[in-house]
């Protein structure tokens, strides 16, 4: 084997160390190939693009993941960024090795022939490393099957696999898409849909489809390749399996139900109001988080009366305990926590006997147990898996990367894979998708993109309906900014420093401040920032995280969004004379938000999920006892005509709808919605993703500009040493 010199250091791709006359380190596999790749192209420039791709192959890999494995290889080699001796950063660029680089004989090798990026390709194959164009040589015994060209091709080769092959070792990886059954479409990542799970014997994938407008649940049979669906499950969300793979719980019309999975009975169970999450032990007990905020229950399948199983903590600001996980002694379990807080966000474990639960992971998705012995969950859209130890509940070694972009619903922290006992996975992959502003007719047609707004998170138009700002990621940090977009051509101008994440920016009526949200402080509060000298003041401080909707045209008021662990997503008016106090407009069990003041301040419109479906609702302002339903079919983002007397919203269909409105002092007088035409944008959860140009020139719409496609649901074995 021949030995690899890089400045002080001697490398080992058997053992995965580096050595000095000082010390030997163990280095991650991904930071070996990273070297490895520098050191053969010593001196020369690799760019970020040629590293992703033979690093990481197609498996996608945000900039901050590269950042990382760069960061630890610095530190490992003891070098310096800003004065570096092993990796030099070439801005805008990418990296290249300064050190030298040498390669010799070991004492017992034969005598090597070839160039010297030969021997080190030979030393990247032995890392696991895949050279363009080039293939290591692989044992006989390991197959690797990747995208079977058709589903039934799959499902047999599968069928075989798991239900009647056993003289053949394991395959390394197999994997294959189902489509959705016809006439429908996937629901994964919206709120009446949720993750596909497969049932723990790994026969049946269970997930929600949508057609007409209506969800329901559907079982797909991996061995027959056949997709049924399941009668009486309307509105189904969330399904989860129970132990013995014969029944499935779900989630629909405010209640947690189970059905076989032929389809009879199905038997409520008790009341849900918004379940995010349910596992099942063999004692016949579920687990479940039954609304969006507060903490785990616990109840009979057979039904009754939900028993409190979790406690928020309040020293840790926690709002939500979900995705609870049952572990095979039925004993052990582990939730998702979510806390005001990010720091404290993380997954804990927990036990049925014991009321004191202890953090295993932090900055991670839900989680799931599967036989191999890991925990299996998302970080930064990357599928991990990572060793655990079930008899002291602690994780072991560093996790594994699994999948590079698995999607991710970021309103729930829930990634959309699952896991069977028998080592088969499902999930769905992220598109790659880009959004930019786009000036779309009052009839639908696209008329121009605004240069300068690709991957536009949320915005505001500003009162002369001109200028924008926006909420974008910074390009170093990741984190979003604040940017001013004028109608010069002239590139975006970032108003903050990518050190915290600023967002939900909202104009002020005279068009000198911006009002907005911030974790610069912890928590997401309410700021100002003075538009004449980029001054930035702390406006509204809270425990619970504050969202700025909208700012009334009189400049009075500014309306916000509030969480709380009982009454969940709540709206309260800050007055800004200063002499009154933050008071509620809506604080009730339910969920409210994407709230906008009318024109003449006397009106506000607003989303909630009161009828356990989105709808946008009207209500007067100061507020007043009549409260008038806008939507019929689902609605989201309300927004105002300008000159009030039509509000404007997204159906759950995406559609952009008209409600024409005839208001009065204290009453309103709401037509029947009209539908203008669909409206290609992402997260329908998100702050509006459109605006209403004045004289009736249309709106200004967050588009998607590339077709995300038909959502697929992938099926992948992949063996874990």
């Amino acid at each position: 084997m021949p030995i690899l010199q890089i400045g002080e250091w001697t490398v080992s791709t058997d053992l995965n160390t580096l050595k000095s006359d000082q010390v030997q380190l163990q280095i991650e596999p991904k930071a070996m190939r990273l070297l490895l790749l520098l050191a053969e192209n010593a001196g020369h420039l690799v760019s970020k693009e040629q590293i992703l791709e033979t690093v990481w192959g197609d498996l996608y890999v945000s900039d901050s993941v590269l950042w990382h494995t760069v960061s630890d290889l610095r530190r490992l080699l003891g070098d310096d960024s800003q004065h570096p001796r092993y990796i030099e950063t070439v801005p805008k660029g990418g990296y290249r090795l300064a050190a030298d680089v040498s390669i010799s004989k070991s004492p017992d090798s034969e005598d090597r022939k070839g160039p010297y990026d030969s021997l080190l390709r030979a030393l990247m194959f032995r890392s696991g490393m895949e050279a363009e164009g080039i293939r290591p040589p692989r044992t006989p015994v390991i197959l690797t099957w990747v995208l079977v060209a058709t589903l039934a091709t799959s499902c047999a080769v599968l069928a075989v696999f798991y239900f009647g092959q056993t003289t053949n070792p394991a395959p390394e990886t197999l994997r294959f898409n189902i489509g959705p059954p016809d006439g429908t479409s996937f629901i994964l990542t919206n709120p009446f849909g949720g993750s596909p799970a497969i049932s723990p014997d790994g026969h049946d994938v269970a997930f929600a489809a949508e057609s007409g407008g209506r969800t329901r649940l559907y079982v797909h049979n991996l061995a027959d390749n056949i997709t049924l669906p399941i009668a009486g499950t309307d509105d189904a969300s969330f399904p989860f399996w129970s132990p013995d793979s014969q029944y499935i719980g779900f989630f629909a019309r405010g209640r947690l139900w189970t059905v076989h999975i032929s389809g009879h009975p199905i038997q409520p169970v008790c009341d849900a109001h918004f379940g995010l999450g349910g596992t099942w032990n063999t004692d016949g007990t579920i687990i479940f988080a039954r609304d969006f905020y507060g903490s785990l229950f616990q109840v009979s399948s057979d039904g009754g009366v939900p028993e409190p199983l979790s406690s928020l903590n309040k020293d840790r600001a926690e709002l939500s305990h979900r995705w609870p996980y049952m572990l095979p002694d039925g004993q052990s379990y582990i939730y998702s926590a979510v806390s005001s807080e990010s720091r404290f966000s993380g997954i804990f474990v927990g036990r049925l006997d014991s009321a004191t639960p202890k953090m295993i992971l932090r900055d991670a998705s839900n989680v799931q147990y599967s036989v191999t012995g890991h925990l299996y969950f998302l970080r930064e859209g990357v599928l991990m898996a990572q060793s655990f130890d079930l008899e002291d509940l602690v994780t072991q070694g560093n996790p594994e990367v699994i999948l590079r972009k698995v999607a991710f619903s970021p309103g729930f922290s829930l990634g959309i894979f699952s896991v069977s006992d028998s080592g088969l996975l499902v999930y769905s992959a992220v598109s790659e998708v880009q959004s930019s502003l786009s000036r779309i007719s009052g009839d639908g047609d696209l008329m121009d993109s605004l240069n300068g707004t690709a991957d536009t998170e949320r915005f505001d138009l500003a009162p002369d309906g001109i200028n924008l700002i926006l909420d974008r990621p910074n390009p170093g940090s990741g984190e979003s900014d604040l940017w001013l977009w004028n109608a010069d051509d002239s590139p975006p101008q970032i108003l903050t420093d990518g050190t915290s994440v600023d967002s939900f920016p909202i104009w002020s009526p005279d068009a000198t401040q911006i009002v907005f949200s911030s974790t610069r402080d912890g928590t997401l509060n309410l700021y100002t920032l003075r538009l004449l000298d980029n001054q930035v003041e702390l406006l509204l401080e809270s425990s619970n995280e504050l969202r700025a909707q909208d700012w009334s045209n009189d400049g009075r008021y500014i309306i916000y969004e509030r969480t709380h662990e009982t009454t969940k997503s709540d709206l309260w008016i800050l007055p800004l004379d200063r002499t009154q106090e933050p008071m509620p407009f809506l604080a009730s069990e339910n969920s409210e938000y994407h709230a906008q003041f009318s024109p003449d301040g006397r009106w506000i419109a607003y989303t909630s999920d009161q009828t356990h479906r989105r709808e946008v609702y009207l209500k007067g302002f100061p507020p007043s006892q009549g409260t008038w339903q806008i939507s019929t079919q689902g609605g989201y983002q309300p927004r105002w005509s300008e000159d009030g007397h039509s509000i404007y919203y997204i159906s759950a269909e995406r559609d952009l709808m008209r409600v024409s409105l005839d208001l009065e002092d204290e009453n309103a007088r709401v037509e029947k919605p009209e539908q203008l035409f669909p409206v290609q944008i992402g997260d329908l959860e998100a702050a509006p993703q459109y605006a209403v140009l004045s004289a009736g020139n249309g709106f200004l719409v967050n588009k998607l500009m590339e077709a995300t496609g038909q959502l697929q649901i992938s099926v992948l074995f992949r063996a874990l040493q």
